[in-house]
């Protein structure tokens, strides 16, 4: 975020020059605090935190490569919960 004469603006202004939707973008975070507790890399693990600390800001938006890891892990996430073998107990 650049600072200009007091007034605070983001690199990206519009809607349109956002790497994902916002709908996307709200999935993604609302499931990353799953993708936090699965992930055992070192490397993933500093960038789900990094990623987590990130989206805290109100402004913030996922650079195109930040995008495409964060959906690759959600998406690694839902397939690893669908591969376990639920037993149902009536």
């Amino acid at each position: 975020m650049k600072q200009f004469l007091n007034i605070k603006f983001t690199e990206r202004r519009n809607a349109s020059d956002a790497v994902v939707s916002s709908t996307e973008l709200k999935h993604l975070i609302t499931n990353w605090p799953y993708v936090m507790r699965q992930v055992t890399d070192d490397w993933a693990r500093r960038f789900a935190y990094e990623i987590w600390e990130k989206a805290a800001k109100p402004y913030w938006c996922p650079t195109l490569k930040q995008a495409h890891v964060m959906q690759k892990m959600v998406r690694e996430l839902a397939r690893a919960c669908t591969d376990e073998t639920v037993i149902l107990i009536e």
